[in-house]
């Protein structure tokens, strides 16, 4: 994770805190969350998607890509699961080939596990006829 963060200082994207061994965001990153425009878009987008991505869109994290979907409950987003990896790596068409369905996977068994308990024994029903059935 350093050795990441390092990086991302040398790129300009995350600066040292004056204050102790921590990182900050730089200040054009920060910026992109004070633009009303494309936070609307991006949520608008992610929602269509129903996943979030970064292929190397932001100028400062050319090299980085990411994926993210929501665990929610009671139609609240209540964290996030991701996946990042280094865009010369993998194609952003291979990483949600190869990342979303598991990512996806893992938001819904935590999704229903904050349903409560019979929303679990569902889901345990569902991944048994996955496993009797794989096809269907």
């Amino acid at each position: 994770m350093r050795r990441l963060l390092e990086t991302l200082v040398d790129e300009g994207c995350v600066r040292r805190s004056t204050s102790g061994d921590s990182f900050r965001l730089a200040l054009g990153l920060r910026c992109l969350a004070c633009d009303d425009a494309y936070i609307r878009n991006l949520v608008r987008q992610t929602r269509e998607d129903g996943f979030g991505s970064n292929h190397g869109d932001w100028s400062e994290q050319k090299k980085i890509g990411a994926l993210a979907v929501a665990v929610g409950s009671n139609d609240r987003v209540l964290a996030s699961l991701n996946v990042i990896y280094l865009s010369k790596a993998i194609a952003a068409k291979e990483a949600v080939k190869r990342f979303l369905p598991e990512l996806k996977q893992a938001a819904e068994e935590f999704t229903q596990a904050l349903a409560g308990p019979d929303a679990r024994t569902a889901l345990r029903a569902r991944a048994h006829s996955r496993v009797s059935n794989p096809r269907g």
